[in-house]
């Protein structure tokens, strides 16, 4: 006996059910949240030849402009200046705070560097086009902003300070009794360097495992299905596409 179609009626009328699937949906879930499956779905450039130049590119660059850096920005100064100094002791004489040009420096010192690592990993790694904008804009949030951040709490709050005096390796405040270190430690502690350490925890998340919902895929695909109908009623022919190189 031959299966009839599915059918509902409407209005009187029947109307036939598609035994197609439905349209994609958004997953609503980050990269590092998708699976194998799921990332393959999404369309990636065919650039691989083109990455891995720009990767040997910037990394050639990377190390002469490290070289640089190291000679004229001063950057074991400016890495070891804050080391063992607080910013509110009585004999401070203020020079903690070049600590806070450390991330700028070390930044502005790495980033030819970084580049070279992103597109490398994009080379050997198949990754669309908005995952590839999500970690190219995380990377200054990871690399420059939370480390800044963290080096203003670092000096700003004493965190070293509060940490010494409670382990007794220093007395920086000069108090009569060190216990009283612990009075306030137990919230200035947990409080300010959990503050300092979330940026930098939730940046590299970002950066590495991803923290925006992928788009949904007929959005990426409706695009490029409209550029194909576009040739084809104009009649040009595209010709096959080459087997993909992640595959």
């Amino acid at each position: 006996m031959r299966r009839q179609p599915n059918a509902n009626h409407h209005n009187g009328k029947i109307v036939e059910e598609s035994n197609h699937p439905p349209a994609p949906s958004p997953l609503n879930k980050s990269w590092g949240k998708m699976t194998h499956q799921e990332r393959q779905a999404y369309p990636v450039p065919d650039d691989r030849e083109d990455l891995s130049q720009k990767a040997g590119l910037f990394g050639l660059v990377g190390i002469a402009w490290l070289g640089m850096a190291f000679g004229t920005w001063k950057l074991i100064f400016l890495n070891t200046i804050w080391i063992g100094k607080c910013a509110y002791c009585m004999d401070a004489d203020g020079s903690i705070w070049w600590g806070l040009l450390t991330p700028v420096a070390n930044f502005g010192a790495f980033f030819p560097a970084m580049l070279a690592i992103l597109y490398w990993w994009w080379s050997e790694n198949p990754t669309p086009q908005w995952r590839r904008s999500e970690m190219f804009g995380w990377l200054f949030a990871a690399t420059l902003f939370a480390p800044f951040w963290f080096m203003l709490s670092w000096i700003a709050f004493d965190l070293h300070t509060w940490v010494e005096g409670v382990l007794h390796i220093s007395n920086n405040y000069q108090f009569e009794d060190p216990n009283i270190y612990w009075t306030f430690a137990w919230i200035a502690i947990p409080a300010v360097g959990g503050l300092a350490i979330l940026p930098l925890y939730f940046s590299w998340k970002a950066l590495l495992y991803g923290l925006q919902p992928a788009p949904p895929l007929a959005d990426i695909q409706a695009p490029e299905e409209g550029a194909k109908g576009g040739e084809e009623e104009s009649g040009q022919t595209t010709e096959e596409e080459p087997e993909k190189w992640w595959e």
